[in-house]
C-alpha cells in the first residue's frame, strides 16, 4: 500500500553513501600487483594528470565512491581489497550465509546438514566445498579466496595462451621445461618449479598514480556511477550480438534468471576466469540464460598499457569507433572460444555505465531484473564460483526438488499440519449463523477466530463479486498474485471467478499463455502486479505512472488495494496448507446482514505471550546464530533517507477533501494522520473501510500481545524493505 505515496528507500537522483557497492578493476589486472605502495604523490603528478584531477573535484560528489578512490590515489595507499573504493565495494548476495543458516539450520548448530537443506543432493555436494558433509562458514569462505599469489604466479606460467582454460598441450609443455636437462626432478626443485617465492616489491607491474587518475576520469579502471545493489532492479537494454542479432534484457529476464558477465580482451583476469565461467554456462544454461556484455578496454597500447598483454600478444588501442569495438570483441571470443553469447555495448558504454561493469563484474537479476547477485568489481572481487553459489541458492529455494521420482511443486508441503476440514454446519454452528457452502479456508479459521472468519468473508465477497475494477479485471489480478506466490488454492479459487465472469476455460488459458505478450493490452497491469508481490520495493516511478496513466486515480488505488488483498488471501491460504484438492466451494460467500459480532462465540484461550517468551533459552550464542542477515542502517542513513522521502512528490494525488466529508468521525480523523489512508479513504472508501474492519476485528478477537505484533510488523516490514 505504501505506493500511494512514497517509494521504498532513497530517491536515486545521485550518488550516496548507501551506493557504496563498487570496486575498481584494472588496478591489480597482473594479480601480482598487491601490496606496495603508489610510486608518485601529488605533488609529482604529471601536467595532464593535474588537469584531470581538478576536473574530476569538480564533477564527482564528494561522498561518492569515485572520490573516495580519487583521494586513495593521490594519497599513494596500496590499493588492495582494503583500499579505495575496494574498501567501500564488497560483493553483495540475496543468499547471504547468515541469511541461508537462519533459514535452514532448524538445530542451531552453526551449520546446515543434508537433511536440513532443501534443494537436490547434487546442489548440495556443489555447495559443500570442503567435502565434510555439511554446509558451514568454511565453505562460504572458499569462495572469497582466488589463492595466494604463488598459485596465480603458476596458473599463469601453465597458462601459456592467457585464455584462462588449461590444456593438456599446456600441462605437457611446462613438464618438458622442467625436465629439459634432467632426467627427473627432487622434491626440493618441484616445490621451487611450482611454488616460486614471492615476487619483491619492485618486480611487480605496478602503475603510477598519473595513470590511474588519467585512466579514473576516463572511466577505464571504472564507471563513476555504483551500478544497482541487491534487491533494486537493473535497467533494461537492448544490445547486438556479434551477428547484428538484437538481444533484449527484460525479454531474457522473463525466460529464466540471467547472469550478466561484464568485460574486455584487455583485462588479465576477465581471461584468466574465462574457463571458469565457462563452467558455469555448460552447468547452469538449462536454468539461467548467461551473457557477456562487452565494454572498454583496461588496458589499450594508448593508455595503461600491461605487459602481460604484450607477452600474450594482444597489443591495440582503445577503439574509436563501434566496428572497431566489434571486431575486437570478436578476437577476444575467438581466443577464449567461448559459447557464451556476447553483444557488445556502445561506444560511451550507456550499459557498462548504468551497471558500472568495467572493467569486469558479474551480475544475477531474476525475472523482474531486480539484482540477486553482484559482486565486486574486478579483479579483487570477480569471482565465478562466488557467482556460483548464489545460483545454487537460488535454485534451492525456486526449483522444486526431487521427491520419490516425482517433482514437488513449490509452496506447501503435502503433509500439512494445518487443521483438517470439518462438517460445514459445524463450523456455521461455531460462528453463530446458519448458511451453506462454507470455503474450506473458512471452516478451519472458524473455530479459533470466528469474529474474524465472518469479517473476511464479507471482504473476500467486496473484492470478488463487487470489485470497482469489474469481476474478470479482478480476477486475473488475482490469479497472477497466486501464481506469483505458488498458491494452487488461489489460482483455482480466480479461475472459479473467471468461470464465473463469463469466460470459457479455453479463454482463460489462452490468456494465461499470453500474459507477457506485447499483443495482451494489459500486459503492463499483470507485471506490475507480479512485481508488486515479489519486490514491492523495486516498483519505480516511472512504472507506476504507467498504470496510473492508463488506469486513472481511482482505478489505481484499487488495483493496489487488490493486489494487496490478494496476497493478504493466498499467504493465508498457503500458511493453512490449502492445494488445489481443496478447491471445494470457491464461491464467495457473504453472511448475512443480521449477524452481529457480539453473537460469536469467543475464541479458545491462549498461553500467556509474556510468560513464553520469558521462558525462551537466553543464550546469547544461540540467538546470534539465528539473526536475518541484513545489514546495519545508522541513524545518519535513516534521515537521509526519510529526507529523500520528504522531498518526492506523491504518485497519486490527494484526494479532495469533499471526498472525504462524508466518511464517518473515526475514519476522517485517521484519514488526516497518514497519506495511506487519505488516499484510500478518499478514492476506494469500501475496499479500505472493509480492510480496517478485518484488522480491528482480528486485533480484538485474537488479543495479541502488543510488544510482538509490533515486533512481527518490523520484520515483515524490514523484510519487504518497505519503508513504515
Amino acid at each position: 500500500m505504501r505506493l500511494f505515496d512514497r517509494a521504498g528507500g532513497a530517491t536515486r537522483t545521485g550518488i550516496t553513501p548507501r551506493w557504496f557497492g563498487w570496486t575498481v578493476g584494472v588496478i591489480s589486472c597482473a594479480f601480482g600487483w598487491n601490496a606496495t605502495a603508489l610510486a608518485q604523490r601529488t605533488d609529482e603528478l604529471t601536467a595532464e594528470a593535474q588537469a584531470a584531477e581538478q576536473r574530476l573535484r569538480q564533477s564527482l560528489p564528494a561522498d561518492s565512491e569515485a572520490m573516495a578512490m580519487l583521494e586513495a590515489i593521490v594519497a599513494g595507499r596500496s590499493m588492495t581489497r582494503n583500499d579505495g573504493w575496494f574498501n567501500l565495494a564488497k560483493p553483495q548476495t540475496a543468499y547471504g550465509w547468515e541469511q541461508m543458516l537462519a533459514s535452514y539450520d532448524t538445530d542451531g548448530d552453526g551449520q546446515i546438514s543434508k537433511t536440513e537443506f532443501p534443494g537436490r543432493e547434487q546442489w548440495f555436494a556443489a555447495l559443500d566445498r570442503n567435502r565434510d558433509g555439511a554446509l558451514n562458514d568454511a565453505d562460504h569462505g572458499w569462495n572469497i579466496d582466488s589463492g595466494s599469489s604463488n598459485f596465480q604466479q603458476l596458473a599463469r606460467r601453465v597458462d601459456a595462451d592467457d585464455d584462462g582454460r588449461i590444456t593438456e598441450s599446456e600441462l605437457q609443455a611446462m613438464t618438458s621445461k622442467l625436465l629439459a636437462n634432467q632426467e627427473f626432478l627432487s622434491i626440493d626443485e618441484l616445490r621451487l618449479a611450482w611454488e616460486p617465492p614471492p615476487r619483491s616489491g619492485a618486480s611487480f607491474e605496478r602503475p603510477t598514480a598519473s595513470q590511474l587518475i588519467i585512466g579514473l576520469e576516463k572511466q577505464e579502471i571504472g564507471s563513476h556511477m555504483p551500478g544497482p545493489n541487491v534487491g533494486e532492479q537493473g535497467g533494461d537494454f537492448t544490445l547486438k550480438t556479434l551477428k547484428g542479432e538484437e538481444v533484449n534484457l527484460a525479454k531474457w529476464c522473463s525466460e529464466k534468471p540471467v547472469v550478466l558477465i561484464f568485460g574486455n580482451f584487455t583485462c588479465g583476469p576477465f581471461r584468466a576466469q574465462a574457463g571458469n565461467l565457462e563452467r558455469l554456462f555448460d552447468r547452469y544454461r538449462e536454468q539461467f540464460h548467461f551473457l557477456v556484455v562487452y565494454v572498454r578496454e583496461a588496458h589499450p597500447s594508448d593508455g595503461w598499457a600491461m605487459r602481460r598483454n604484450e607477452s600474450a600478444d594482444i597489443k591495440l588501442p582503445q577503439p574509436t569507433k563501434y566496428p572497431e569495438r566489434v571486431a575486437v570483441a570478436q578476437q577476444c571470443q575467438n581466443l577464449m572460444g567461448s559459447k557464451i553469447p556476447l553483444v557488445v555495448d556502445e561506444m560511451d558504454d550507456p550499459v557498462g555505465r548504468q551497471y558500472s561493469g568495467m572493467p569486469s563484474r558479474l551480475y544475477l537479476l531474476d525475472a523482474e531484473r531486480q539484482v540477486l547477485f553482484k559482486s565486486g568489481r574486478g579483479p579483487h572481487y570477480f569471482s565465478p564460483s562466488e557467482l556460483e553459489e548464489a545460483l545454487l541458492w537460488h535454485l534451492t529455494e525456486t526449483e522444486p526438488s526431487k521427491v520419490e521420482g516425482s517433482v514437488q511443486e513449490p509452496g506447501p508441503s503435502a503433509q500439512s499440519n494445518a487443521p483438517s476440514s470439518r462438517d460445514p454446519k459445524a463450523a456455521w454452528s461455531q460462528l453463530g449463523i446458519e448458511f451453506p457452502a462454507l470455503p474450506t479456508w473458512a471452516e478451519r479459521l472458524s473455530d479459533s477466530l470466528p469474529e474474524s472468519t465472518l469479517a473476511l468473508l464479507k471482504l473476500d465477497h467486496l473484492h470478488r463479486q463487487a470489485n470497482p475494477l469489474g469481476r474478470e479485471i479482478a480476477a486475473k489480478i488475482r490469479w497472477i498474485v497466486a501464481d506469483a506466490l505458488h498458491s494452487p488454492y488461489g489460482k483455482a479459487t480466480a479461475e472459479f471467478d473467471l468461470l464465473r465472469a463469463g469466460k470459457s476455460s479455453t479463454d482463460i488459458l489462452e490468456w494465461q499463455q499470453q500474459i507477457a505478450s506485447p499483443s495482451e493490452p494489459n500486459a503492463k497491469l499483470w507485471a506490475f502486479a507480479k512485481q508488486l508481490t515479489q519486490a514491492g520495493h523495486s516498483i519505480s516511478d516511472e512504472s507506476f505512472a504507467e498504470i496510473h496513466e492508463q488506469w486513472q486515480t481511482e482505478s489505481t488505488v484499487a488495483i493496489v488495494h487488490t493486489i494487496a488483498f490478494a496476497n493478504f488471501e493466498n499467504r493465508l491460504w498457503l500458511a493453512l496448507g490449502l492445494t488445489e484438492e481443496d478447491k471445494l466451494n470457491l464461491a464467495a460467500v457473504l453472511p448475512p446482514d443480521g449477524w452481529r459480532g457480539e453473537d460469536a462465540r469467543t475464541a479458545p484461550s491462549r498461553p500467556d505471550l509474556a510468560e513464553t517468551l520469558l521462558a525462551a533459552p537466553t543464550d546469547p550464542s544461540e540467538s546470534k546464530k539465528r539473526q536475518a542477515g541484513w545489514n546495519p542502517v545508522n541513524f545518519d542513513l535513516l534521515q537521509a533517507k526519510l529526507k529523500s522521502q520528504q522531498q518526492r512528490s506523491s504518485r497519486v494525488p490527494l484526494p479532495h477533501p469533499d471526498r472525504l466529508g462524508i466518511l464517518p468521525e473515526e475514519e476522517r480523523k485517521r484519514s488526516e494522520k497518514v497519506v495511506w489512508s487519505n488516499i484510500s479513504l478518499g478514492y476506494q472508501p469500501e475496499l479500505t473501510q472493509g480492510w480496517f474492519n478485518l484488522m480491528r476485528t482480528f486485533r480484538r478477537e485474537a488479543n495479541l500481545d502488543r510488544v510482538f505484533s509490533n515486533s512481527l510488523f518490523w520484520v515483515v516490514t524490514r523484510s519487504n524493505e518497505c519503508f513504515y
